[in-house]
Formats: structure tokens, C-alpha cells, sequence
């Protein structure tokens, strides 16, 4: 049966070993250290993604063209109105939720939100 050592006992048993053994002591720890950080970066950026890809829901898409295809004809009634603006306000909270996952990706990645977004195949706008 393993007993967890305590931080203290590992810092004293590193001391005590020869050089090489510390040496490959402090490289598997990196390597492992390393590993494990890019793991779970891995996994986070695979979230990111994943949400980010995910767009908004096509039936809520659909009924926001149709109710606005009803507004440029000037044939909306004040119910489709309310319902087309609270489409309109859900969208656009959706669209400022992505741009924030988007930006965390970004900083994940050490690179541009403009790049994150070439990568995705998204526009920023100024195209």
C-alpha cells in the first residue's frame, strides 16, 4: 500500500538523491507537469469550441428572418413585433457570449481574436 508523502518528505528525499537520479527527477516532473497543463488546455479549448460552434438555434433564426421579412413588408402586427425584438435582443446577447468565448480562446492560444476568428472561418466585420 502507497502512503501519500507529504510535500516536505519529497523536498528532502530530492535532496538527498545523486545528482543524475535528481536530475531525472526534476525532467519527469516537468515532463509530467507539462503533459498534464497541456491536457487540460486541451480540454479547454475543446470546450471553447464546441460553444462557439454550436451557433444560435436555426428555429429561433428562422423566426427572426420571417418576422423581419414581415417588418420590411410592413405587415408585422405588435405581437410579432414584441416577439421579433425579443429574438432580436436574444441574438444579440448570443453574439456578444461568443465573442467572449472567442477572446478566451484567443488567450488561450496566445494568438489574435482576428486569427481565432480567420481559423473558424468568421468575419470580423471589415471585409
Amino acid at each position: 500500500m502507497n502512503l501519500p508523502i507529504s510535500f516536505n518528505d519529497l523536498v528532502n528525499e530530492a535532496v538527498n538523491l545523486e545528482f543524475q537520479d535528481y536530475e531525472k527527477f526534476v525532467k519527469q516532473v516537468s515532463l509530467l507537469r507539462s503533459k498534464k497543463q497541456l491536457a487540460g488546455k486541451q480540454t479547454k479549448e475543446t470546450a471553447l469550441l464546441e460553444k462557439i460552434n454550436n451557433g444560435f438555434p436555426v428555429e429561433k433564426w428562422t423566426k427572426m428572418q420571417e418576422l423581419d421579412d414581415k417588418l420590411e413588408a410592413s405587415s408585422i402586427d405588435e405581437e410579432d413585433m414584441k416577439l421579433l425584438s425579443a429574438l432580436t435582443d436574444e441574438y444579440e446577447q448570443f453574439i456578444v457570449q461568443r465573442l467572449s468565448w472567442i477572446k478566451k480562446l484567443a488567450l488561450l492560444r496566445n494568438v489574435s481574436i482576428d486569427k481565432i476568428m480567420a481559423e473558424l472561418g468568421m468575419t470580423n466585420g471589415r471585409d
